[in-house]
């Protein structure tokens, strides 16, 4: 089961240290149905941090 009609705007993801994708500072595992991003900033982050998604299944 995953999220539906989620969005995420004017957001920033700075100086975010992590390791792999669990720790990304989004994080949007499974279904993602009608996930919307907008306006967000990803910057200086290490190890795979800044954004993760799939999905639709």
């Amino acid at each position: 089961m995953g999220i539906t009609n989620v969005t995420i705007k004017e957001f920033k993801v700075q100086n975010f240290a992590g390791n792999g994708n669990q720790n990304a500072g989004i994080y949007a595992v499974g279904g993602n149905d009608n996930l919307l991003v907008e306006d967000v900033t990803l910057l200086n982050n290490v190890g795979g941090c800044g954004f993760y998604a799939n999905g639709p299944y």
